[in-house]
C-alpha cells in the first residue's frame, strides 16, 4: 500500500492522507457551527422584532426633544445637550 501511495501520480505520503481526513472534519465542524450561528441569529433578530414592536416609544428621546426652560423662565430649543 505504501508503494502504492508513494508512486501514483498525486506523490501522496501516507501523512498526507491522514491530514486530508483533518481538514475535512474541520470544514465539516466550521460548516455545521456556522449554521448553529445563522439559526440562532435569525432567532436573535425575530426576538428584537418583537421587543422593537412592542416598545414604540422611548421616553428618553422624548425628553430630548422637549424644549429646555433657561435660568429666565422661557423655553429654548437645544440642538446639543449641555
Amino acid at each position: 500500500m505504501k508503494y502504492i501511495l508513494e508512486h501514483t501520480c498525486l506523490q501522496l505520503c501516507w501523512t498526507d492522507l491522514i491530514f486530508l481526513a483533518i481538514l475535512a472534519a474541520a470544514i465539516v465542524i466550521i460548516y455545521k457551527k456556522l449554521n448553529k450561528l445563522k439559526e440562532q441569529q435569525a432567532e436573535l433578530e425575530k426576538q428584537l422584532s418583537a421587543v422593537d414592536g412592542a416598545n414604540t416609544s422611548w421616553p428618553e428621546a422624548e425628553e430630548a426633544a422637549q424644549p429646555k426652560e433657561d435660568s429666565s423662565g422661557t423655553k429654548k430649543e437645544m440642538l446639543f445637550d449641555d
